[in-house]
């Protein structure tokens, strides 16, 4: 994992580029919210993948449950700080989730699956950013926050988002071949994500993942990375880039989607309604597009609100394939075997 010392050295570094001192980053920090009790720098530029054109993320924990995780947007000449103010009870709360495996409890849902990513996104900024001000409390918590349960809940994200991926992927394939591809690239990003963070490269920013394989001197990652990211142009091209990519990815994880301590759970998408009429069912989205049966769905899928079917991919009814394929359910991992990383 990046040391603090690399984290001033990158910071310092890409301020002196613009004649910013390091003593002036405490001047965006406002006491509006509440008295400052943690200010850390965070986000690429930390972390040593920024861009000219990168802002600087600023964390500040304050004593105030009425804080969102809004950024605040202040300069310095040209150069951008994105300053965000978050409550210390919000902090531990997430902390002790990490420390205990319940991090990941909803993310077998749609609305619990969005909103632990983006927790996990602000969250792990805080432990793996560079601390400007602390008082002990929260640098003592810092400290303990960048200890090994980060990491392994971060490895855990990955590989979920790998399985869903993956296993959309196979669900797509006859009906939406274009869209497998991409669904199947998406699973090998997710894994090598699950790869660099295992090595250490814990920044949760998926975008700089060939920068991290780089970093590790990976070459075989890159190397998947490469093969991954040429998705053919041409259709006739498909079945052979789905085929190379079904063994990478079983290169890359011990775990498919087939694999019996996978089990799934399907809800239906935000904004569906089901309707009944004259012995025959429509799924609606939106009041837009809709899939119709000719007779009633199990009872489970005949109203929205909950999980509307549960089992393995080898189970999968065709009702449920035809509403994933035309866009009207989220499907999600409900039990994966507790494995913390590819490979184990």
């Amino acid at each position: 994992m990046i040391t603090a010392v690399e984290m001033h050295s990158h910071l310092e570094r890409f301020l002196a580029d613009r004649d910013i001192p390091m003593t002036r980053l405490t001047d965006h920090v406002e006491e509006v919210f509440g008295v400052p009790r943690l200010v850390v720098a965070a986000g690429s530029v930390i972390h040593g993948f920024g861009n000219p054109g990168s802002d600087v993320d600023v964390l500040v924990l304050v004593d105030n449950p009425g804080v969102t995780n809004f950024p605040l947007s202040s300069y310095d000449g040209q150069q951008a700080f994105d300053v965000t103010y978050l409550d210390t009870a919000w902090a531990r709360e997430v902390g002790e989730q990490i420390g205990d495996g319940s991090a990941l409890a909803c993310v077998h849902e749609p609305a619990g699956c969005a909103k632990t990513h983006e927790t996990l996104v602000q969250f792990s900024r805080l432990p793996l950013g560079f601390v400007i001000e602390a008082e002990p409390e929260w640098n003592a918590w810092v400290s303990r926050m960048r200890g090994p349960a980060l990491g392994r809940i971060l490895r855990r994200w990955w590989l979920l988002r790998a399985l869903r991926a993956w296993t959309a992927a196979r669900i797509f394939g006859a009906d939406k071949p274009w869209l497998a591809a991409h669904r199947y690239c998406d699973a090998g990003l997710a894994l090598l994500n699950a790869r660099v963070t295992a090595a250490g490269e814990a920044y949760f920013g998926p975008k700089w993942v060939a920068a991290k394989l780089a970093r590790l001197d990976d070459q075989a990652g890159l190397a998947v990375y490469e093969r991954l990211l040429a998705v053919p142009g041409d259709g006739a091209a498909l079945p052979s880039y789905v085929d190379r990519c079904e063994e990478l990815l079983e290169s890359l994880s011990a775990i498919g989607p087939e694999s019996p301590q996978v089990h799934l759970v399907a809800s239906y998408a935000p904004g569906v309604n089901v309707f009944r009429a004259n012995g025959r069912t429509l799924v609606s989205r939106w009041m837009m597009r809709g899939v119709e049966f000719a007779g009633p769905l199990p009872q489970a899928a005949m109203s929205a609100g909950g999980p509307i079917w549960a089992g393995r991919l080898t189970e999968l009814p065709s009702w449920l394939r035809a509403l994933l394929v035309a866009d009207m359910a989220w499907l999600g991992i409900a039990d994966w075997g507790g494995h913390d990383k590819p490979g184990d």
